[in-house]
């Protein structure tokens, strides 16, 4: 019975390792995607920002890259943040695959314990039926035995 509890136990384990691990990447990566979101949301109003400066310069007649320079390298910045974030995001779900792949590695060990523990049980129960028939027919004996005598 001990070691239905220990291989039971081992099971418990592997669940809350598969828990664990899922909901530690689900936070990482639900971090960076919201990192991910405010960076193109800043990289949209700098692009509004310079549409509305170039036309401005434009409309004046006064247009010189050099003045809009800025905002185009923060655009492109921008850009390079985003894609490295998505490989943080993507090496984050690599690790999880691997870890558990390393988890599930075991299952194979846990479910020849269930069935192990499942034929056990099976046995123990037919053990059981059997000494209760045969309890069952040493009552109907003495049953039978005390009828007698009181006849």
């Amino acid at each position: 019975m001990a070691d239905f509890f220990s291989k039971l136990k081992k099971g418990i384990d592997k669940g809350t390792a598969i828990v664990s691990t899922k909901s530690s990447t689900m936070i990482e990566v639900n971090k960076l995607k919201s990192e991910i979101s405010t960076t193109q949301k800043v990289k949209k109003e700098t692009l509004l920002e310079l549409g509305t400066k170039v036309f401005t310069l434009y409309q004046e007649g006064a247009f010189d890259i050099g003045q809009v320079q800025d905002l185009i390298t923060s655009i492109g910045e921008a850009d390079i943040k985003v894609a490295e974030l998505e490989v943080q995001i993507a090496k984050i779900q690599e690790e999880e695959k691997t870890k558990l792949d390393e988890i599930n590695a075991v299952t194979p060990e846990v479910e020849k314990t269930v069935q192990d523990v499942e034929v056990q049980v099976v046995e123990v129960v037919e053990v059981v039926e059997k000494a209760s028939d045969q309890a069952e027919e040493v009552v109907e004996g003495t049953i039978d035995a005390a009828k007698d005598k009181i006849e």
